[in-house]
């Protein structure tokens, strides 16, 4: 009986690691796409040093995950998004809207697109 409980055991310890990678990636996507949505939003109004400052917010809020996202994520869109997140702070200082909402796009995109990669499969479980 007790070899049952620590199989269960090492099971449900098995499907929570599991399930870490998905949730931390969704965090991240939350709480990025939030900060770009408010920086499009005043982009758009022409409130540029609003809209700097929200993306600002939102690639301090990447810096701080992206260390957690390495260990299990591929490197390569983490890259991307720093390509990315340059070419939105170029774009806010010379405020151009148009490259900005593109950049801003490709953002939210690529951290859509990671969370879709950790979701929870058969793959990610076995």
């Amino acid at each position: 009986m007790k070899r049952l409980w620590i199989g269960c055991g090492a099971l449900i310890l098995m499907l929570a690691v599991s399930l870490l990678p998905w949730y931390l990636t969704v965090s991240m996507e939350r709480a990025v796409t939030s900060k770009i949505a408010q920086a499009e939003d005043h982009a758009t109004a022409g409130d540029w040093e609003k809209a700097a400052a929200a993306a600002e917010e939102a690639k301090s809020e990447w810096d701080r995950r992206q260390n957690i996202l390495e260990a299990f994520s591929s490197h390569e869109p983490l890259e991307y998004m720093q390509t990315i997140f340059g070419d939105l702070m170029l774009s806010a200082e010379e405020e151009d809207c148009d490259s900005f909402l593109r950049a801003a796009f490709r953002i939210r995109l690529t951290a859509q697109i990671s969370s879709q990669e950790q979701k929870l499969s058969w793959s990610t479980l076995f």
